[in-house]
């Protein structure tokens, strides 16, 4: 695995203990009205009848599409997931990847919106799929301690319209971790804050994102880790094999033991681990 490899995630559902992939929409027979929109067949084919839970992920650049014409989501949705409802396991539909601060967020909640009512017209009654949104740690305007953050002011006007859409059908905001952080090796305690304490830096990182989400009176919404990896190769010797098996390890038992974050103690979290395999022929640029 190169740690410059980007894609599909393998996710771990720990509510259920399934695994889960993140499936980048990527097909050779694009969507007429969204020429992006385009299917994995040969991935989603493997999963037929199988115990797993499958993201499908929008490119950033079909969410104008996705957020002008319900059209597009209505053909989006029979083309390229009704096929698939009855034998694979779509658990989540993500609009875009880190878009929170880039172009195109205006039309994230909108996106997600129409792509619920989609799935509805479609006859769709599971209630296990939820429409979501992916963010990363840069929407954060401050990283210490975790109480004291908040949401950058251009993230705080996007997130105001996000939530909303997340919390009407009960989904997750999803959050990517990034891989800069420690083993969860160490026993004692890393950061206090004021009487919450923190072992390792994944918990310190959720509950950043926590604090932030109260600040704008959205306290609502669940999250899912859907991207934390550890890199196994290049910048040697803290990009290694042993380090990936010990941080892939660890985190799973982390998610396993269903004891919440510090401020949110009791509250089971899904979680991934990104780039189980090795994608170095991929393009750059590709999440």
């Amino acid at each position: 695995m190169k740690s410059s490899a980007q894609g599909i995630a393998m996710l771990m559902v720990v509510a259920i203990m399934k695994i889960q992939w993140l499936v980048l929409t990527t097909h050779k027979q694009p969507n007429k009205l969204c020429p992006s929109l385009r299917l994995r067949e040969d991935i989603l084919e493997v999963f037929r009848g199988k115990p797993f839970v499958i993201s499908l992920g929008t490119q950033n650049e079909d969410i104008g599409n996705l957020a002008s014409s319900l059209n597009t989501s209505l053909v989006w949705i029979q083309t390229d997931v009704c096929p698939y409802i009855s034998d694979v396991d779509i658990g989540y539909i993500t609009i875009g990847n880190e878009v929170i601060l880039g172009a195109g967020v205006a039309y994230v909640a909108q996106a997600i919106d129409n792509v619920v009512v989609a799935i509805s017209a479609a006859g769709i009654t599971k209630t296990i799929m939820k429409v979501s949104k992916v963010i990363a740690m840069d929407v954060l305007a401050s990283l210490y301690p975790p109480s004291a953050d908040a949401f950058s002011d251009t993230a705080s006007q996007a997130l105001n319209q996000i939530v909303p859409s997340l919390v009407r059908q009960g989904a997750p905001l999803m959050l990517n971790i990034s891989l800069e952080y420690t083993l969860f090796i160490s026993r004692d305690v890393v950061v206090r804050d004021e009487s919450l304490e923190y072992h390792n830096l994944f918990n310190v990182m959720v509950d950043w994102v926590f604090a932030a989400l109260e600040k704008i009176n959205a306290a609502d919404p669940s999250i899912t880790i859907s991207e934390t990896r550890w890199p196994s190769a290049e910048n040697l010797p803290h990009e290694s094999t042993d380090n990936a098996k010990t941080y892939n390890r660890n985190f799973m038992e982390r998610i396993l033991n269903r004891t919440g974050m510090p401020r949110r103690p009791g509250v089971a979290m899904n979680a991934s681990i990104f780039d189980l395999f090795n994608e170095d022929e991929k393009a750059g640029g590709v999440e």
